[in-house]
């Protein structure tokens, strides 16, 4: 009787690679719905529709794995439109989640400079310069410590430290790096004019045309309102109508822009001029304004929150399924090799009851039958 092998050995490898093969597909299929959702999200994102964007990038980071580069860039978009509508604690919440997590190290400097920027909007300016120094300490090229030192420069000109802050801009203006990016040279020259001109040196009125000048050939709306605000205030005591137009200026540029605490600076600036009926008509509108810009951040935090909440949720049920699923794929290849055993030991009992000459095979009885009744007939 012929035996038939069983190849054991390559049908567990078939069983590893079909396993391992399932587990690619399900990766696979969830870095496809990441890059669906997070291409949403840079839609919303550029049309300022910050809720949908926070929705689609909360969404998406459900479907990447915690430690992941992906991850952290959704962490570092959610922090950033949380920042930007003025939810700080919110900001730092998200930032903090990411930094407990992420393994990697290319979104770091990103983070803590985020961290920098929200601390330095509520004020809280000595915190600012640590985590700027980290960031810096953590940037890996020489335009991200260029724009850190920028904004470095920045946090010494709103404490008043002019001299200092001038010997942190000043060096800028010869970098390599910020000499190819217009968008940060014109940052830097405007930072350095307005400090200049608080210290009244001559240089003020040529660093700040040079920004204003830069920033409209590249229509950066958002530079042309800060522009426009420190010209209106360079010539405040100068020229009352070069300091009126500025104003509108900048107001008009934050319109363009859609930047609501751009747009109430603008107003507050705009009442400093005119009569005193243009003054009320800015003030009536900067009062509404605030008013809408506070009931619209709480709104949105409100929103963000349940957003942050429900996505929560989304990622316990996926992970609840990977786990269900990888438990799933565990069982079925447990009971199949448990099954091969089975059959491998049956084959071993086989083959050795088949070789032992103390168990004989018992002959056929239709066989048997006809030989004996042939040797009757012969017999006879």
């Amino acid at each position: 009787m012929k035996q038939h092998t069983f190849h054991f050995p390559f049908f567990i490898l078939f069983l590893m690679l079909f396993l391992i093969s399932c587990n690619e597909k399900t990766s696979h299929s969830s870095y496809l719905k990441y890059e669906d959702l997070s291409k949403k999200a840079e839609e919303f994102e550029k049309k300022y529709r910050f809720d949908s964007a926070y929705f689609y990038y909360n969404q998406a980071k459900s479907h990447i794995e915690n430690h992941h580069e992906q991850w952290a860039y959704t962490l570092l978009k959610t922090a950033t439109i949380q920042n930007y509508i003025g939810d700080h604690y919110g900001c730092e919440e998200t930032i903090t989640e990411a930094l407990a997590h992420y393994q990697g190290s290319t979104y770091l400097p990103y983070f803590y400079n985020l961290l920098a920027i929200s601390y330095h909007k509520q004020n809280s300016l000595e915190e600012s310069l640590n985590y700027y120094k980290k960031a810096s300490d953590l940037a890996t090229n020489q335009l991200e410590k260029a724009i850190i030192q920028n904004n470095t420069g920045l946090i010494y000109l709103e404490e008043k430290q002019y001299q200092k802050a001038i010997q942190t801009l000043a060096p800028l203006l010869t970098d390599d790096a910020l000499s190819k990016n217009p968008y940060e040279l014109a940052r830097v020259l405007d930072n350095l004019g307005y400090t200049q001109f608080l210290l009244q040196k001559q240089e003020a009125s040529e660093n700040l045309h040079l920004a204003w000048k830069l920033r409209d050939s590249l229509n950066d709306n958002i530079g042309l309102i800060a522009s426009n605000m420190h010209l209106s205030e360079y010539y405040q005591h100068k020229n009352d109508l070069l300091a009126k137009e500025y104003a509108q200026k900048a107001y008009q540029s934050s319109q363009k822009a859609n930047s609501p605490d751009d747009k109430l600076e603008a107003l507050k600036w705009l009442t400093e001029f005119g009569d005193s009926n243009d003054s009320k008509h800015f003030y009536q509108e900067y009062i509404a304004l605030n008013d809408s810009i506070i009931k619209a951040r709480n709104i949105a935090k409100n929103q963000f929150a349940k957003i942050k909440y429900d996505s929560k949720k989304a990622t316990q049920e996926v992970i609840k399924y990977k786990n269900q699923k990888s438990l799933l794929l565990a069982l079925i290849g447990l009971i199949v090799v448990i099954a091969i055993l089975l059959y491998k030991l049956y084959q071993i009992k086989t083959n050795e009851n088949f070789n032992n000459p103390l168990i004989s095979p018992k002959p056929e009885f239709p066989n048997a039958f006809m030989t004996n009744w042939r040797m009757m007939c012969l017999m006879q």
